[in-house]
């Protein structure tokens, strides 16, 4: 997903952990506590996405929201959505080689795609009231994945920061470190053994892997 190619960014070590787990989950002892304020700010996350989406619909945006089902469900319902036009879909599952997320928002905008004269825009929820590098990167991967879907370019991305400010982002300034990111990220999943373990040292965080992390270095 998306979220895993940040998580790589940020730290090759947590990305080595959570694909150690994937494949042995009794490794899972290993990981960080729950942190009971992560919780509270997941669901505050939930909440301002809730919020905007009330939003929308307040403002008149016809809207169409994807259930959760499988990958395949939500793909063709995306999909189906898509050629019906709505203002915004909600949840709209994209996919694209090994790559496939839910999108919090794709909103039609003026434009010439498959579905006809009109294309779509992916809009995310962030609870921060400033940019941060990563969410650029984050949306050039969907965006990347819908331009496949409605085969139409999308030049522009936005993030809803907590404040409801809407910032808009050109996807070209960002791509083409997207693409070399997204490529060496492949190229250590492609070649992930579990006693390959990178340094923690040389990552800057450690996800939910801080402790274990700590307790290497420490040795």
């Amino acid at each position: 997903s998306p979220s895993d190619l940040i998580t790589f960014m940020e730290s090759p070590f947590a990305s080595h952990m959570e694909r150690l787990r994937h494949d042995d989950s009794s490794i899972s002892d290993l990981m960080d506590p729950e942190d009971p304020m992560l919780k509270v700010l997941q669901q505050k996350g939930f909440d301002h996405e809730n919020s905007y989406l009330e939003q929308l619909k307040a403002e008149g945006k016809s809207v169409v929201e994807i259930d959760r089902a499988s990958a395949h469900v939500m793909r063709e319902r995306t999909r189906e959505a898509m050629q019906a036009g709505p203002d915004v879909i909600a949840q709209a599952y994209l996919e694209l080689g090994k790559f496939g997320g839910l999108a919090d928002f794709l909103v039609r905008v003026p434009g010439s795609s498959k579905f006809g004269d009109y294309k779509y825009e992916v809009w995310d929820t962030k609870l921060s009231k400033k940019m941060k590098p990563y969410f650029a990167i984050q949306l050039c991967c969907y965006a990347e994945m819908l331009e496949v879907e409605q085969d139409a370019s999308v030049q522009s991305v936005a993030i809803v920061l907590g404040s409801n400010e809407v910032a808009r982002l050109r996807v070209q300034d960002y791509f083409a470190y997207y693409k070399s990111l997204k490529s060496t990220f492949i190229e250590f999943q492609e070649n992930w053994a579990p006693d390959l373990d990178p340094d923690p040292s040389e990552s800057a965080s450690y996800g939910r892997w801080s402790k274990h992390a700590e307790g290497i270095l420490a040795e």
